[in-house]
């Protein structure tokens, strides 16, 4: 299995970010991730 890229501190960090207004599409290019990595942290 592979590594992930962030920590489960990071994700929560950028999942927190999500919720508190910023769309995914900034989120993706802030944090340089494809969309559907935002929907598998989700999980």
């Amino acid at each position: 299995m592979r590594k992930s890229k962030f920590t489960e501190k990071q994700k929560l960090s950028i999942l927190a970010e999500h919720d508190s207004g910023l769309s995914v599409a900034d989120l993706c290019r802030k944090c340089s991730l494809p969309k559907k990595a935002t929907i598998s942290y989700r999980k």
